[in-house]
């Protein structure tokens, strides 16, 4: 009797549970197709994807193609598949494996619709359903075509055949990515092979050889309980990522560094100039991270996976102004990268009104991607051609680097750019993502923080389109990006929101200020309300060409001085809400953008340094954030004619 009524228990509330849901279910999925799916047109078309075809069926992938979504395609021709099983020896489609047909098959879909012409140099945005990312670039063809090349060697030879769910590119190749890591698939260019020696001989190929974290556990489902527009997403892997950026041989030998010999003096000569005090006690042990040629390789390496579209952020740029990135390297210094006729490294910052680099220093540029037989993509990173001598000497830390950084915390955190979780450039879609602080090599929480990323807020005024907030008691601890040793601003970017609770901001355990109101807008500082009676409309404003209100010059002057007076600085002018807008859209003029200047400080070079942000009010629906962090020295901010306003 127990039993009976505890099934017709189950039965009810099964029924009222379907209910619920049937109820709840939105239009927007009670769809009839009236066209062909990215499977009917595989199926339809046998004379060119019948193999193709009867291994998504192997794969029971078949209909997943079949239903609503938003898929790419990229489907490889019946000869391109009988010249993969020639290659691979192996009979025809039905020898495969179950698991060798479903990895095959993963390997040419994405879970996001992209014409060609949304596909530009570098990575695809979305990793394909094997977790790995896809490779564009351009060649062109008996001087007039310009073709689509997928992974350097395949070829899209008929493409944009778009379907109700997706859209079919056909390939004139089976897609194979290295299955290498980043370090063995450099040892097998001979291009690089003076890089290469260097690399194992100083044993740094054995420190980008991971790929998986296999100990980091998914954590239990984080809920937000402020509105992110859509449900924050867990991440449900941890991947490790590295790039190199490499000089050829060739660029080597246009500089008289003709050996792994010539390549060691040389690294020994810069170094005996920028570390005099390790002057001859490492020469030869060249595993130590003081050695010189160990300095030299690990300036080349970074801790996170960088493809070539990515060397920067556009998002949010004002038209004008560079777009650029600041990165720690393996050896605990910075490069920076900017869109400088391509990809430069290590150029000197460009002053939007007239054009001039500081130093005149110009750097290193990244080579695009190079169609031939040589693969740059391995399971764990990416290796780059460089078409000069990378290298930190007195003209990097002096010239380069003796600026203001300007980093978003997104960009501070390797781990968003190795899971593709970072919103980068890509604007197709809104995400949140949830967070404790395991998941994050150089952030820390206390188990009372809740963290979430949100990333492509077109419109809002966060830096790069994207923001961090923090929520509940909440206290976080970050390391700050490593600089060249000298005294200091750190900065914090911010906007302030009424959401927001109060915090404390620390640096080095130590307390710098009073708790700052996070809901505050600019009135504290010095921005005039606008019915507070102090606004003259005819003299401290006019309407631009493009309707906005904006201050005149001198009573723009006095607001930054009225802010910098009480400790903060109005949003920088380079940025603004929408990509590369004019500069009526600065974050200069919004009063909710502000930048908080924590403390003055001297930083020391080779020590790390960490800033923390710690909730004052014990109220769990308060929410704290950081948008970048900014560290100016005091050659810039303390200037003749003080620091520029970008």
């Amino acid at each position: 009797m127990i039993r009976r009524k505890h099934r017709i228990f189950w039965a009810v509330l099964c029924m009222a549970c379907l209910s619920s849901c049937l109820e709840k279910l939105d239009d927007e999925y009670l769809y009839t197709f009236t066209g062909e799916t990215v499977m009917d047109y595989l199926k339809n078309r046998p004379e060119t994807y019948s193999s193709f075809s009867r291994i998504l069926v192997r794969a029971n992938v078949s209909s997943l193609l079949a239903t609503r979504g938003s898929y790419t395609c990229f489907a490889p021709t019946n000869e391109a598949f009988d010249d993969y099983f020639r290659q691979m020896g192996i009979a025809g489609p039905d020898a495969l494996t179950d698991e060798e047909a479903q990895k095959l098959v993963y390997g040419h879909l994405l879970s996001r619709s992209y014409l060609t012409t949304d596909l530009s140099e570098g990575a695809i945005p979305v990793a394909n359903m094997n977790d790995r990312y896809l490779m564009v670039s351009f060649q062109t063809i008996n001087d007039t075509t310009l073709a689509v090349l997928i992974n350097k060697k395949s070829q899209i030879i008929l493409k944009d055949a778009i379907q109700v769910n997706g859209v079919v590119h056909t390939m004139n190749q089976v897609l194979s990515p290295s299955n290498s890591l980043l370090p063995d698939l450099m040892a097998e260019n001979p291009e690089i092979s003076i890089f290469t020696e260097a690399l194992f001989l100083t044993g740094l190929s054995d420190s980008i050889r991971r790929y998986m974290d296999e100990e980091w556990e998914p954590m239990p489902y984080i809920k937000q309980k402020k509105s992110y527009r859509t449900r924050a997403r867990q991440p449900e892997k941890r991947y490790y990522g590295y790039t190199a950026l490499v000089e050829p041989d060739e660029v080597y030998k246009a500089n008289q560094i003709n050996s792994l010999d010539d390549l060691k003096a040389y690294a020994k000569a810069v170094n005996d100039r920028m570390y005099p005090d390790d002057h001859g006690q490492y020469d030869e042990d060249w595993t130590n991270p003081r050695n010189p040629l160990n300095r030299f390789v690990s300036y080349h390496l970074l801790p996170r996976t960088i493809y070539y579209n990515n060397f920067y952020c556009r998002l949010g740029t004002v038209s004008g102004c560079e777009s650029y990135d600041f990165f720690e390297t393996l050896n605990h210094t910075l490069i920076r990268t900017c869109n400088a006729n391509g990809i430069s490294i290590n150029r000197s910052f460009t002053m939007p009104e007239t054009g001039m680099r500081h130093n005149g220093i110009n750097g290193v540029k990244v080579q695009p991607w190079r169609s031939d037989i040589y693969e740059q993509s391995a399971i764990n990173g990416i290796y780059h051609y460089i078409n000069g001598i990378l290298v930190y000497d007195e003209t990097v830390r002096d010239g380069v680097l003796n600026e203001r950084i300007r980093i978003d915390l997104a960009g501070l955190l390797p781990e968003m750019m190795n899971n593709n979780l970072r919103a980068g450039n890509d604007r197709l879609a809104h995400t949140v993502f949830a967070f404790d602080d395991s998941y994050f090599d150089d952030l820390s929480a206390s188990k009372d923080t809740r963290i979430f990323y949100q990333s492509v807020m077109l419109g809002e005024v966060h830096y790069q389109q994207d923001a961090f907030f923090f929520e509940g008691v909440y206290d976080v601890t970050l390391r700050l990006p490593p600089v060249p040793e000298g005294v200091y601003e750190v900065r914090v970017g911010i906007r302030g929101v009424n959401l927001y609770g109060i915090a404390q901001f620390y640096v080095d355990s130590q307390p710098c200020g009073i708790p700052l109101d996070l809901s505050v807008y600019g009135h504290p500082w010095g921005w005039p309300a606008w019915d507070d009676g102090h606004i003259n409309w005819e003299e401290d404003y006019y309407v631009d060409p493009s309707g906005n209100l904006m201050y005149l010059p001198d009573v723009s002057a006095s607001l930054d001085k009225s802010y910098r007076n009480k400790g903060f600085m109005r949003g920088p002018a380079g940025v603004c809400m929408w990509p590369n807008q004019t500069v009526n859209r600065q974050f200069r003029w919004y009063r909710a953008q502000y930048r908080k200047i924590v403390v003055t400080m001297n930083l020391t070079e080779g020590e790390s340094h960490y800033l923390r942000i710690k909730s004052v009010l014990e109220d769990d629906d308060k929410q704290g954030m950081i948008d970048y962090i900014e560290l100016c020295p005091k050659s810039i901010y303390d200037a003749e004619g003080g620091e520029d306003i970008y």
